[in-house]
């Protein structure tokens, strides 16, 4: 609530929509030295595609959006090439990026010393169609 000219307390929009203010986060301007630090902390690799670029070709990304309620934390701050973060937005996240761009998540497997006795068969290949280039999604978006 504010007060008005004649010490009469007038409630915020918020405060007649909701009842209460909001708790949202204000976006908060990152200073020169800050983005430095986060792009050499992430070596100037992408958190989405893993693509290496130069300081002027990045942006310092929310991992969890500030309209999600996210925040200004560095632990919530990454390193993201301008593609990336432009698909991501607000409303995405890091995994549905991946998805969109077709990034599988790369997982350790695990070694085992199992020796196999079966023999691999060879399948044959079904005769391609002029057709299958035009049904397949792209692999990479390029803009």
């Amino acid at each position: 609530m504010s007060r008005s000219q004649f010490g009469i307390n007038i409630p915020s929009t918020e405060e007649l929509l909701y009842g209460k203010k909001s708790k949202k986060t204000k976006r908060k301007r990152l200073s020169r030295t800050d983005e430095k630090a986060i792009f050499q902390k992430h070596t100037g690799i992408c958190a989405i595609c893993g693509k290496k670029t130069a300081f002027d070709y990045g942006e310092v990304d929310h991992i969890k959006s500030l309209a999600k309620g996210g925040s200004n934390r560095a632990s919530n701050l990454q390193w993201l090439c301008h593609r990336c973060n432009k698909l991501k937005g607000s409303k995405r996240t890091n995994a549905q990026v991946k998805k969109l761009l077709g990034i599988e998540k790369t997982t350790k497997r695990k070694t085992t010393t199992r020796k196999t006795t079966k023999k691999k068969t060879k399948r044959k290949k079904k005769p391609k169609s002029p057709f299958d280039d035009f049904l397949k999604p792209p692999k990479e978006f390029k803009f």
